[in-house]
């Protein structure tokens, strides 16, 4: 959940959290949304709040590059956001990026459960 700063000279936002476990994108401290709207204050002009929902599984690339192609070539981190019960999945799909009717795809399931990470999938050529 992105909660960008969008008026010139402010530093603060208002941000809305749902009524769940979430955590902050940058520390993973928990944050116990209330399902209402929260001020967010003191943020830097280069800061832009972030939150994670819990229940969620981020692939991440460990790094960028200057293209696509080389982007591709990186490594994923998995990010794991576990809910209040300690469970959390979501389904990944690449595809080959290049043309309009994808030559390959994955499917990748990933599912977080009794602190095991199980990682599934297939693919399609």
């Amino acid at each position: 959940m992105v909660s960008p700063v969008t008026e010139e000279n402010s530093t603060s936002v208002e941000n809305y959290l749902p009524n769940d476990l979430c955590y902050d994108f940058y520390t993973y401290a928990t944050v116990q949304g209330k399902g209402a709207k929260i001020n967010l204050t003191d943020i830097d002009f280069t800061d832009i709040p972030l939150n994670i929902k819990s229940g969620a599984v981020i692939p991440m690339r460990n790094s960028s590059a200057y293209t696509t192609t080389d982007v591709r070539k990186q490594p994923f981190s998995i990010l794991v956001a576990p809910n209040s019960k300690g469970e959390a999945n979501r389904s990944l799909y690449l595809d080959y990026g290049v043309s309009i009717e994808q030559e390959q795809t994955s499917n990748i399931q990933t599912e977080y459960k009794d602190q095991v990470l199980s990682v599934s999938g297939n693919c399609r050529e």
